[in-house]
This record gives structure tokens, C-alpha cells and sequence, in this order.
């Protein structure tokens, strides 16, 4: 048991980090470094942290593409809207010639 433990210990630990997870104090030239209590805890933390940033990009793109989809769409009814107001105006000058007429 205690040589397998020390050939344990004596072998290189690589703590595989994420890139959202960033520089973890204490890690400095040490290969053997794992984290353990707060170390973790941070790192989770990180990880949380990027998630939801992640998930508050992908909210704001959203708005933003429904607020741009409003805006398209307000414009074509203002403009539905100009184009109704001009036929209004071209049946009434049609009633008004049709009335001089009669």
C-alpha cells in the first residue's frame, strides 16, 4: 500500500482548466497542484459565472433580434398605414368629382 501511494504522489497531476475558469492563486510552477476547498468552490463558481453569462448573451441577442423584428414591423404598419390614409384621400376626391357630376 505505501508503494503504491508513493508512486501515486510521484506521478504528474495536470489540473486541466478551463479558459473561463482562468489563474487559481497558489498554482504557480506546481504540477502536483489540485484544488481542493475553496480552490473548487471558486472554480465552480467560474463555471457557474460563465454559464450564466453565456445564457444572458444568448437573452440579450434574442431582444435584440425582437426588438429589431418590432421595429421592421412597426415600420411596414406605419407605412400600411400611409398608404391607407392616401387611398382614403383618393376615394374622397372620387366621391367629391362623382357628387359635382350628379
Amino acid at each position: 500500500d505505501l508503494h503504491r501511494e508513493l508512486h501515486a504522489r510521484t506521478q504528474p497531476q495536470v489540473l486541466e482548466m478551463k479558459p473561463w475558469e482562468g489563474h487559481v492563486p497558489g498554482s504557480e510552477g506546481n504540477v502536483n497542484f489540485r484544488p481542493s476547498g475553496p480552490e473548487v468552490a471558486l472554480m465552480s463558481s467560474r463555471e457557474e459565472l460563465s454559464l450564466q453569462r453565456e445564457e444572458v448573451i444568448a437573452r440579450d441577442k434574442k431582444l435584440q433580434q425582437q426588438e429589431a423584428q418590432t421595429q421592421a414591423l412597426t415600420s411596414l404598419l406605419r407605412a400600411r398605414r400611409a398608404e391607407l390614409d392616401a387611398r382614403g384621400s383618393q376615394l374622397q376626391a372620387l366621391q367629391a368629382q362623382l357628387a359635382v357630376r350628379d
